[in-house]
């Protein structure tokens, strides 16, 4: 979005476990000027790098970390002076990321702007300034939470258990049937 004269410069464009966007962003020209730049590096066991879409070359990543840890790019595993490969994403990140997925299509544009505004709203007023103290003192968020207004707890809350209900439903579905590799991690490979 920066313009061709600026575009120029661009060498790469890392995205470290980063969501990746809209269909519609990813037609985008000025997207497309800087497409074959991009870089996403994915855990192996994280999901959020697979949220939305994504169409840039991928890298997975060993970790050694779990669950939200992942992000931080400081587990991630190197060798001499590149991320150590994983042969493909975790199953149990495939599956989270479907029941993400779920949930998001089952709420509107508004329903979803209303929830991250209030979530945000909730993650910037913890006393927490990293992602470590967050996971130290986990009462942190919980006291955040308390602090917004009804609406925004109720906002919250309803979003929340609807994501719990996605998550039931897409692990019940993979529970009902046999046992066949997902789809997706045929398309999320090593590089």
């Amino acid at each position: 979005k920066c313009g061709a004269d600026l575009q120029d410069r661009i060498v790469t464009v890392y995205a470290n476990d980063a969501p990746g966007f809209s269909k519609s962003f990813l037609a985008d020209p000025e997207y497309l000027a800087v497409k074959n730049r991009v870089r996403l590096f994915i855990p192996d066991r994280s999901f959020v790098g697979l949220l939305f879409y994504h169409d840039a070359r991928r890298v997975i990543v060993k970790c050694s970390e779990k669950s939200i840890r992942q992000h931080d790019c400081f587990s991630w595993l190197v060798e001499r002076n590149y991320p150590e490969q994983a042969p493909a994403i975790a199953g149990e990140a495939l599956l989270l990321r479907k029941a993400v997925e779920a949930w998001m299509n089952g709420m509107t544009v508004e329903e979803r702007k209303a929830f991250l505004e209030a979530f945000y709203k909730a993650l910037t007023g913890y006393e927490a300034k990293t992602l470590t103290d967050l996971m130290e003192d986990r009462a942190i968020l919980l006291r955040s939470y308390r602090k917004l207004d009804a609406e925004q707890r109720r906002v919250i809350r309803d979003t929340l258990k609807r994501l719990l209900s996605s998550g039931r439903e897409v692990y019940a579905s993979v529970l009902a049937k046999p046992a066949v590799a997902p789809k997706e991690e045929a398309q999320i490979t090593k590089v």
